[in-house]
């Protein structure tokens, strides 16, 4: 078993004018959220607990769309995988659908 640990998230394009109101799913659920973030803000996920995990698991990362006709953006998804335990700080970029962010985490061992 190993824990998911999400650091901060950095936004170096948002994938709407004027900002992006992002969240991130681990497998699928919503761990956090902020209403807006705008290119060269950095994003604390440091409250964010840690998830617990086996072998891998998913992240994703959407932008929020209201109106009847306009779907979540999928802006990319990263797969974490069990064997990270003990390394340093990792990054992923998500980059999909005209946007650019940076996404710092570690995986600890489950205690």
């Amino acid at each position: 078993m190993a824990r998911l640990k999400l650091l901060e998230l950095r936004c170096f394009k948002s994938e709407d004018m004027g900002g992006d109101e992002a969240y991130i799913t681990v497998d699928g659920s919503k761990v956090w959220s902020i209403d807006e973030i705008e290119k060269g803000e950095t994003a604390s996920l440091r409250s964010v607990p840690p998830t617990a995990f086996s072998g891998s698991v998913g992240v994703e990362l959407w932008d929020e769309d209201t109106g009847l006709f306009d779907s979540d953006d999928n802006l990319g998804k990263m797969t974490v995988d069990e064997s990270l335990v003990g390394e340093d700080e990792q990054d992923f970029r998500f980059d999909q659908d005209g946007a650019d962010y940076l996404l710092i985490y570690v995986v600890l061992a489950d205690q």
